[in-house]
């Protein structure tokens, strides 16, 4: 076996987007007290790494399958086993969490690199693929590279496969790869023309069409926190799920009509995005697209969108203003926790075709006063923490489709004064009005036998004195002062 050294130009090379091919030597292990960069710079030798497992696949070649008693930072993955059987393959999460490992090398045996393989290794900056062919999902997820180049051998990348670094600025790809190519932007599938992994040199990242690009990949930019901002320029059809999941400094996010599809908690954790657009063009949008964006305060929702699905506007904390005013007049649903933790909204306009309302849909919004719920809503996973700790909310109208008013609905609205409850509703649970102590009248549009019948042993938490008023007539309930909670 040839002896190569692994040197500064390995580094330095790699950063700019090339790659260095190393050998493993014969010489003895590293120094001790001396960093891997320390060997690096210093051309110091290296050999194949010892006391990693491995799992015989039969024919006489095997996968590396844990880290074992290997303490190196610098891990050069050997062409064979101990037991002389050739290395072919990189296991599941055999590596995942492995923090002492800065560097790797794959010999050219090593065709595939399992998912997860070096999951959260978060002090793995840069990798030696040489005739690598596979690799699976996830599998440098969270690791710190700065650069990454994707040899020729490479046809098959898996979903988030590098995603998570969180200063990406460079991607290179082997001129003679046929699968991938490499744009200022990012890496590029060419067969799905979809950018697959992205990167900001600058935090600036402008789309341009002739790049040839219609999608934006799961997990492209996630975790980037180089990112500052971002453009579709129109030629974007699709955002993928978790597409800018995390990008933690990203403040702009530019899209035009165009774009159709927007995925899963695509810019979830955003939490310095202010604005966000969503054009007409849009017909679909994932789970949690903006969910945990604290720093938003507008969004603009297109006309295409029928579905606030669940966890929409989770803890979108600053949101003040969802624009037009009738954005949601196409919409016939909205999902679980999709206001959930809204606590600057002090309005919802609820459309007149709205069908069905989500668990827990307007948890925590504890600014919101007035909720007006159209006739023909139904609440299909119960009302379980619908109003939970809205604090501020004073009147509510519940449509005439509503049976059941779970426990907690209206738990800890403690400046609500009013609330309109239909004939149908057959059960109400324990505690829905717990800590209400503003609650003053109680319109129930049956009669008083029926609601009687309703509130059997119903103890109340409310104030002293808590009037219904049934069709025929009014039940005065008044509690003893020390028992009223204030």
């Amino acid at each position: 076996m040839n002896k190569k050294l692994v040197t500064l130009l390995l580094v330095s090379t790699l950063l700019l987007g090339g790659c260095v091919n190393i050998k493993p030597n014969d010489v003895e292990n590293e120094p001790e007290k001396m960093t891997s960069q320390e060997m690096v710079e210093q051309q110091i030798p290296l050999r194949e790494s010892v006391g990693l497992k491995f799992w015989s696949i039969g024919n006489n070649t095997c996968y590396v399958m844990d880290i074992g008693t290997c303490k190196d930072s610098i891990l050069v993955i050997p062409e064979t086993s101990p037991k002389g059987e050739t290395v072919v393959g990189v296991m599941y999460g055999a590596f995942a969490g492995c923090q002492q490992i800065n560097y790797v090398y794959f010999p050219d045996t090593v065709k595939s690199i399992g998912s997860w393989a070096f999951h959260d290794c978060k002090n793995l900056y840069s990798v030696d693929l040489n005739s690598v062919e596979i690799i699976g999902e996830y599998a440098f997820h969270d690791c710190n590279f700065s650069s990454i180049f994707i040899s020729k051998s490479v046809k098959g990348i898996g979903r988030a496969a590098f995603s998570g670094s969180s200063h990406l600025y460079s991607i290179r790809v082997h001129p003679d790869n046929p699968y991938y190519r490499s744009m200022k932007y990012g890496l590029i599938d060419i067969q799905t023309r979809t950018l697959i992994l992205g990167c900001a040199d600058d935090g600036f990242v402008f789309l341009d069409s002739d790049e040839g690009v219609n999608a934006i990949g799961d997990y492209a930019f996630c975790g980037n926190e180089a990112l500052l901002w971002f453009d579709t320029n129109g030629v974007i059809e699709k955002i993928g799920e978790s597409a800018f999941d995390s990008c933690k400094n990203v403040t702009e996010i530019g899209m035009y009509d165009g774009v159709k599809q927007i995925g899963r908690e695509a810019f979830y954790g955003c939490s310095a995005l202010k604005h966000m657009v969503i054009p007409d063009s849009v017909t679909e949008i994932g789970k949690g697209i903006l969910q945990g964006c604290t720093s938003l305060k507008e969004v603009y929702i297109g006309t295409g969108i029928t579905e606030i699905p669940s966890r929409t506007f989770s803890d979108c904390t600053n949101l003040t203003k969802i624009e037009p005013q009738d954005y949601l007049k196409n919409v016939k649903s909205i999902g679980m926790y999709a206001f959930t933790d809204c606590q600057s909204l002090t309005e919802i306009p609820l459309p007149s075709g709205l069908e069905t309302i989500g668990l827990k849909a307007f948890w925590g919004c504890s600014n919101l006063k007035h909720l007006e719920i159209p006739e023909q809503v139904t609440f299909p996973d119960g009302t379980y923490d619908l109003f939970l700790d809205c604090y501020h909310l004073e009147s509510v109208k519940l449509p005439a489709n509503t049976k059941y008013i779970n426990d907690s609905c209206f738990m800890n609205c403690s400046s609500l004064k009013s609330v309109v409850i239909p004939s149908g509703v057959t059960e109400i649970g324990e505690m829905v009005f717990w800590r209400c102590y503003s609650l003053e009248t109680i319109y129930y549009d049956g009669d008083i036998a029926e609601w009687n019948r309703l509130m059997q042993n119903y103890s109340w938490m409310t104030r002293s004195e808590l009037r219904i008023k049934c069709d025929d007539g009014e039940i005065l309930i008044i509690r003893p002062e020390e028992e009223n909670g204030k």
